[in-house]
């Protein structure tokens, strides 16, 4: 049921298969989920989250706000894809 999903390209308004890669009509490249610079953001927020919480943490200790980050990235990406779980993008260049 899955394989006799379309989706319709908004450049030519050809009907796509859903996960082709290409538009066959326009040739446009075809991107699904999440965008990487959106797991960047999320990366660089935890990043700084954990060294905000590491100024209070000492010795051994230092990995608890590793952890905490880590965690904390692990849910955003996880919040992530679920926001970005039918997100189709197609660009072409000229």
């Amino acid at each position: 049921m899955e394989d006799q999903k379309t989706v319709t390209c908004p450049l030519c308004f050809t009907k796509v298969r859903w996960r082709s890669v290409v538009c066959l009509g326009c040739q446009a490249t075809i991107e699904y989920g999440v965008p990487a610079s959106r797991y960047w953001l999320a990366f660089g927020v935890c990043a700084y989250f954990g060294g905000f919480l590491g100024q209070y943490f000492s010795g051994i200790f230092l990995i608890i706000p590793f952890l905490i980050a880590f965690a904390a990235f692990a849910y955003l990406c996880y919040w992530l894809g679920e926001i970005y779980a039918d997100r189709v993008y197609f660009q072409r260049y000229q």
